[in-house]
């Protein structure tokens, strides 16, 4: 693990953003949207940080959740999600991460999420597809086929063991242009 840069929280607007590889001279970028435990996980930081350095790619974080994660007492989770977790305030964030991205040269986009996250990347591949170029969806959760739909670039879709099949989501990307990309 000492052998991975280190990326550092900085802000863009009002949002906190993780960043590591701003160093690389590649011009592609990784959108990273975490699961409901938050933006202070050191593994998914970790994750970031090798994800950056395997790739020489500049990888960023956004906290969508604004220092938030989901409360322990799950009675308060729907409401809390309905909150933070709008795909409305996270689509916004996403465009000020992308922006700030593009203004500092990356010229490629690709955005990985995981569980809650990887639902914003099913999103994030249909209403944001003229900034991203590819999405994967790590153990993502509530996938619908109707989200699937809407998918306009390529998706790997990671499921755990315990998911549902996602059988129904692959059927609709692989019958897309680009399903061979899937």
């Amino acid at each position: 693990l000492n052998n991975y840069p280190k990326g550092y929280v900085h802000s863009i607007n009002d949002l906190n953003v993780y960043d590591v590889g701003s160093n690389y001279s590649n011009s592609t970028a990784i959108v990273v949207v975490y699961d409901i435990r938050g933006f202070n996980i050191s593994q998914t930081r970790i994750f970031c940080d090798r994800l950056s350095f395997e790739y020489k790619a500049r990888v960023c974080m956004p906290d969508v959740f604004r220092g938030t994660a989901a409360p322990e007492n799950t009675s308060e989770l729907q409401a809390w999600m309905a909150k933070v977790g709008n795909w409305s305030q996270i689509e916004k964030d996403l465009r000020t991460v992308n922006d700030q991205l593009k203004k500092d040269g990356a010229k490629k986009l690709a955005i990985l999420g995981f569980c809650f996250g990887g639902l914003q990347v099913l999103r994030a591949c249909g209403q944001l597809s003229n900034d991203y170029s590819a999405g994967i969806s790590i153990h993502g959760s509530s996938l619908t086929v109707g989200e699937a739909e809407n998918v306009l670039r390529p998706m790997m879709l990671l499921a755990a063991g315990n998911d549902p099949p996602l059988t129904d989501i692959a059927t609709v990307l692989n019958k897309k242009s680009f399903g061979s990309q899937c």
